[in-house]
């Protein structure tokens, strides 16, 4: 009996232990919670249930608690798994991909990432140890957009395990500035993709083509640059701020009697020289 009052005494003095840290020190609770699993679950389990900050459940279970992993726990989840159990982290976030042994276990093509954060191969395809890291601040926002969707590809495909202690999230399971600075930049990346959509469906993109033997040939259709529409319009050059060339972009002409189409009459806009300005096709001499 006092054995085990000495071990509950233990928990509550570790419990205590990690409320100080967590407000004063959380460079030793990273430490002892890196290299002490007793420690680490002991915290973890205190702390986290529910919810994450961030509205993503952290279990499948009311009752279940969730999982805050350092790399070296995440490793046993990598080869053949730990318990029959397959895990790999994307942007901190761990994920069960037990299902998908076939591709993410030993052997399986995928199986490089199990076992760890390999966030940055996602985007730039270099598979190597040297690639297979999570470091993902140096990419584009573009690839950082990307990496989303690959986040978001595990969250529907597999079940949301926990967290992974590190670079995206600290011992107690809140964001990291780091993790922070890179959502922060993928927001960015998806408000200028937000504009750039709207742009591109008030301006759609002509249909372009070259041959060696015509040059060039730009051409409006009631679907070019991916954008459908109820008209068709007419090539013309379109200079916007901060660019130093033009692009060939479908106007609305005033004969099609719509309103969801830029004017003939915008200043942006240019006609291409020896094109007839009701012409759908022009020809352009480089």
């Amino acid at each position: 009996m006092s054995c085990f009052k000495f071990i509950g005494l233990s928990s509550i003095a570790v419990i205590v232990l990690a409320f100080y840290l967590h407000e004063y020190n959380s460079g030793i609770l990273a430490y002892l919670s890196a290299h002490f699993p007793v420690v680490s679950r002991l915290i973890h389990g205190f702390y986290l249930t529910g919810k994450s900050k961030d509205g993503i459940p952290l279990s499948n279970s009311k009752t279940e608690k969730t999982v805050l992993l350092s790399s070296e726990e995440l490793k046993k989840y990598g080869g053949s798994g730990r318990n029959g159990k397959l895990y790999l982290s994307i942007l901190g976030k761990i994920f069960d991909v037990t299902k998908g042994k076939k591709h993410y276990g030993e052997g399986g093509g995928y199986s490089f990432f199990t076992g760890r954060d390999a966030s940055r191969a996602y985007v730039t395809g270099d598979f190597t140890e040297t690639g297979l890291i999570d470091e993902v601040l140096d990419l584009t926002p573009q690839q950082l957009k990307g990496l989303q969707g690959w986040l978001e590809f595990y969250i529907k495909e597999y079940k949301y395990v926990g967290k992974l202690i590190g670079r995206y999230y600290d011992p107690m399971g809140r964001k990291t500035e780091y993790l922070q600075q890179v959502e922060e930049i993928i927001k960015e990346a998806q408000r200028k993709e937000r504009e750039n959509d709207a742009e591109k469906r008030k301006y759609p993109p002509c249909n372009t083509e070259w041959s060696a033997s015509k040059g060039s040939r730009v051409w409006c259709s009631n679907k070019s640059g991916g954008i459908l529409r109820d008209w068709v319009g007419v090539p013309r050059k379109l200079y916007v701020v901060g660019s130093s060339t033009p692009r060939c972009v479908c106007v609305r002409h005033p004969s099609e009697k719509h309103l969801d189409g830029p004017s003939l009459s915008d200043p942006q806009l240019e006609e291409y020289p020896g094109c007839h300005k009701d012409s759908i096709s022009c020809s352009i001499k480089t």
